[in-house]
């Protein structure tokens, strides 16, 4: 796939870069609409490379002021623009002023013009005339270096194509990371190569045995696992392209060749014409089978591509913006900023001097434990740098079984972890949202370890979790059994609520770079302060030394030595920073102040019977934080930390600051703070979290009415399995924090416009149809009910009310349903087809366009259409009376065959006619008579 810099889908300059060795980078501190700049090469031989359109509308000063920093820069450059300008400099007939703009341009920087005099004019357009108004500049250092400038007449374009050389040093691209095809292995070839050689692994020691072990399962899997290519498709390639449209493409530039273009224009215009018309009718086939992936696989490539907004972003790394403003220049410069960023150099020159003679009873574990240890791992997570999926030690397992059950034991007996399984792939993912890209803290960094060292991590974290007891100090909700984001809200909303303070006042501290940060030498000595045997303190030191993280950059590998930091990624990280924490979470506390921590956010929570109380009770424990943060060389980012009074009802706005120092940041309160996920307000109400959802969640569901537009729609089914898996599981965490919020009417309302766009999709009905009666007819629940059932499921799943309680309350909510189903004065129709909603929500009804219509109302009825001003006149065509649902059901004289049909059915099913309310619901037979009868009497119609 082409790589390419631009500033977004209306930009008027790009660059594309198609030999993937070639290490580019983004200039991004130059990047404009109309102009983007990348530098290519290493370091040493960098060379910038500027696109640039200067657009006639615009003045002409306005992009040579965007060159000018480049060029500033004095670092060997090539410009290709578009001038919109004249010049006898680049060979026009004359100059005009914009042309001689760029001349003071060209003067200034005593830049080098490329253009040859004699070539083709760079712009020809038929019927206009032809120019020089598309210019190469090069800077006095590129002078020799850029060679054979050319103008070709090879594509449809006005502007024709301009083709240089410029000489550099070939880059000599690194090896990527191996990444195997498993779906396409054989098994039984990789196990017999295993079987073969498994008694030639070296186990004199951990390091020798670890080596060899990773070796032979490389070489079975090199042996009978194809490999994934890297390279993606060739260049020029893309999914939508044919032998079809390759024919047509040589045919029409032999048309041009030929003159064909001036001399016949309609014959080229003719060629010119199919070959577009191939392009897009390839193009469209191709976006259907995208769309129509969604109907066979709900969670494929058009699920991914709807979740991630569109197109994936642009495959080129930014340069980045250091702390001092400046910006790095070079892939090289860039790597090293992150690294440096995500693999900190250790400050706090701490020490750890609790060695002791190793334990004589450790245990070696067995090849059950060694084998559920792999099994945790889930078959397709990405693999470390030796390609080694967990699917693939399993399916090694049988044969690799004794050698690895030693080797585990051997590392645990010596306290050593081996030394190769410490090496991490650091995969870079943009975060998203509103972060600066130019900025390191826009980015975040995923460690890909070894599977072999990840299982063994897992006995590293038993052995620390049964020789202390770091689950059960303080307050640590996260990676605690039993406990989460959802306890830690219950913890806090308890200790206020049973507080006897008149006033409550909550700190939600935010730790920059929390697990990237932490020093070993403070968390080493707490597993010992904690009772971690010095065996296990010993494997932890050997754990987190001499460990490296590497990043590949633009086919290049960039590394770094960690000296401090919980792995992200790794196993063990999450168990390693609980224990920092434990430091914090044992600090003795008085009566009015809790701390509570998910992970690494921490919530303070001070009482006091004053406010200003309050406040400086909360400066003071803030100084102790400060103190551990300080142990453990982290800090706060007062920015990000937040501040509200829930108890107390004092307005926002006021300060509080990060300490009891005079000169310490200053936080102001707000009315809301978002704490893990969940928006929390003094009230309780929960209205801003509503909002909040309600804008997150009406971007996902329009995408996929982009992909339904291209293949005659999302299938209801398809829609369903949405709604179930992602919808609802996104809207109703946390439910049973925040439930009691959905009482608001406002809530009601603002739940059920973000509930509308999957209805319409699980029901095909058309827009008009009220919300009121979608959720009837598509059999799910109104969301704001939803939410409350979801609340109770969750309480009834933790113990907390009994299964008959539950059912009370179910009853109570589909009451509700029914009394505000038929209280609203809109879906009358629906309420005659489907009296019942706790029946409708029992029965699996299948849904389609037609069968909507005629249980909505809603849809091709002239009765309709007239109200929306599409139609003429109202009336059937039957000429008896006005076209409604009513009148095609029951009285139509060009639906009677299709309805004696169904009357038959209902009759078999002891049902009369005019049928009564909910009547074509009561058996699977009647409603697939109703079907039907929609489906005929809706499509076979002769006016339409």
């Amino acid at each position: 796939m082409y790589r390419q810099v631009h500033s977004g889908n209306k930009a008027g300059a790009a660059i594309v870069i198609m030999n993937k060795n070639i290490p580019v980078l983004s200039l991004e501190q130059f990047k404009t609409e109309y102009t983007v700049a990348v530098s290519i090469g290493t370091r040493e031989q960098a060379i910038i490379v500027v696109s640039s359109y200067f657009k006639y509308s615009l003045p002409t000063n306005d992009f040579i002021e965007q060159l000018r920093p480049i060029l500033d820069r004095e670092v060997n450059t090539i410009v290709g623009a578009d001038v919109n300008g004249h010049s006898t400099l680049w060979h026009s007939s004359e100059s005009n002023e914009r042309g001689r703009q760029v001349e003071n341009l060209v003067e200034d920087y005593l830049l080098h013009i490329m253009n040859v005099e004699g070539t083709l004019n760079t712009y020809d357009r038929p019927g206009i005339g032809s120019s020089n108004i598309d210019v190469t500049l090069i800077t006095r250092g590129m002078i020799g270096q850029v060679t054979n400038w050319s103008v070709t007449d090879a594509t449809d374009s006005d502007h024709r194509v301009i083709s240089f050389e410029a000489i550099m040093a070939r880059p000599c691209p690194e090896p990527g990371n191996t990444r195997y095809r498993t779906d396409k292995a054989d098994w039984a070839k990789m196990t017999a190569h295993l079987a073969s050689h498994v008694g030639d692994i070296d186990e004199r020691t951990v390091d020798s045995h670890a080596n060899g072990l990773v070796m032979l399962l490389k070489a079975a899997a090199d042996l009978s696992i194809p490999r994934t290519r890297t390279a993606g498709r060739s260049p020029g390639r893309q999914p939508w392209w044919s032998p079809e449209l390759t024919a047509l493409k040589k045919l029409l530039e032999r048309s041009r060749r030929l003159g064909q273009r001036d001399n016949e224009p309609e014959t080229y215009r003719a060629h010119r014409n199919r070959y577009l018309a191939e392009i897009r009718k390839a193009k469209m086939a191709t976006w259907r089978a995208l769309a129509g992936d969604l109907n066979v696989n709900p969670w494929g490539k058009a699920f991914r591509w709807a979740k991630r907004k569109g197109a994936p972003p642009s495959t080129v790394q930014g340069n980045l913006r250091r702390a001092d403003g400046s910006y790095t220049e070079s892939v090289e410069q860039t790597a090293e900023l992150l690294l440096r960023a995500f693999v900190p150099d250790e400050t706090n020159g701490g020490s750890f001097n609790h060695h002791g003679p190793l334990d004589d009873g450790v245990e070696s574990p067995s090849a059950s434990e060694v084998k559920a240890s792999i099994w945790r791992i889930k078959p397709s997570k990405a693999p470390g740098l030796d390609g080694l999926t967990a699917k693939i030690v399993r399916k090694a397992w049988p044969v690799i079984e004794t050698t690895l059950t030693r080797l585990y034991g051997a590392a645990l007996r010596e306290s050593y972890f081996p030394l190769s399984w410490r090496r991490a792939n650091v995969i870079v993912i943009p975060k998203g949202g509103d972060k600066d890209p130019a900025t390191t803290g826009a980015y975040r960094p995923i460690s890909l370890l070894p599977v072999l060292g990840k299982a063994l991590e897992t006995f590293l974290i038993k052995k620390i979790e049964n020789e202390t007891s770091l689950n059960r100090i303080g307050e640590q909700h996260g990676f605690v059994q039993d406990k989460s984001t959802i306890t830690a809200i219950n913890t806090l909303y308890n200790w206020v609520h049973e507080a006897k303070s008149r006033h409550v006042m909550g700190t939600f501290l935010d730790i920059t770079g929390a697990f990237d940060n932490v020093s070993w030498s403070p968390l080493l000595n707490q597993m010992v302060n904690i009772g971690a045997s010095p065996s296990t303190t010993r494997m932890t030191e050997s754990y987190l030394g001499n460990r490296w993280a590497q990043i590949k950059l633009e086919s290049k590998m960039y590394e770094k030595k960690m000296e401090r930091g919980c792995p992200q990624g790794s196993q063990l990280g999450p168990t390693l920073w609980k224990v920092a924490m434990s430091e914090l979470l044992a600090l003795p506390q008085e009566s009015n102040v809790k701390i509570i921590a998910y992970a690494d956010d921490i919530a303070l929570l001070v009482g006091a019977a004053r406010h200003d109380t309050v406040v400086a009770r909360t400066e003071s424990y803030l100084d102790k934080i400060k103190k551990w943060a300080v142990t453990y060389n982290l800090s706060f980012s007062p920015t990000k930390t937040q501040v509200m009074s829930i108890k107390g009802g004092v307005k926002p706005g006021y300060q509080v600051r990060f300490g009891t120092d005079e000169a310490a940041p200053r936080i102001t309160a707000a009315g809301t703070v978002r704490y893990l996920g969940v928006i929390l307000d003094p009230r309780e109400g929960y209205w801003n979290h509503v909002e909040s959802l309600a804008e997150k969640s009406k971007s996902l569901y329009s995408r996929l009415r982009t992909l339904a537009s291209a293949n005659g729609g999302i299938s209801q089914l398809t829609s369903r399995t949405l709604y179930k898996g992602v919808f609802l599981p996104r809207v109703t965490y946390a439910s049973e924090i925040w439930a009691p919020g959905v009482k608001l009417k406002k809530s009601i309302k603002k739940l059920g416009s973000m509930q509308r766009p999957p209805l319409l999709a699980m029901t095909a009905a058309y827009r008009t149809a009220s919300t009121n009666c979608l959720s009837v007819v598509a059999g799910v629940l109104p969301l704001d009910l939803e939410v409350v059932k979801s609340a109770l499921q969750k309480r009834l799943k933790r113990g907390e009310i009994t299964l008959d309680q539950f059912k009370d309350h179910e009853t109570e909510i589909f009451t509700e349903w029914q009394e505000r189903y038929e209280s609203t004065d809109k879906g009358e129709w629906t309420k005659t087809m489907i009296p019942s909603v706790r029946e409708r929500y029992m029965l699996p009804m299948p849904l389609d366009h037609y069968t909507t219509q005629m249980l909505t109302g809603h849809g091709d009825f002239k009765s309709k259409l007239f109200k929306f001003k599409l139609v003429a006149s109202p009336n059937c065509g039957c000429r008896g009376g006005s076209e409604t649902v009513q009148h095609v059901l029951y009285r139509c004289p060009r639906t009677e065959n299709y309805r004696k049909e169904l009357i038959a059915t209902m009759a078999s099913e002891q049902e009369g006619w005019p049928p009564s309310n909910g009547a074509f619901l009561k058996t699977r037979k009647t409603y697939e008579a109703l079907r039907k009868f929609a489906r005929q009497s809706l499509k076979n119609r002769s006016d339409r």
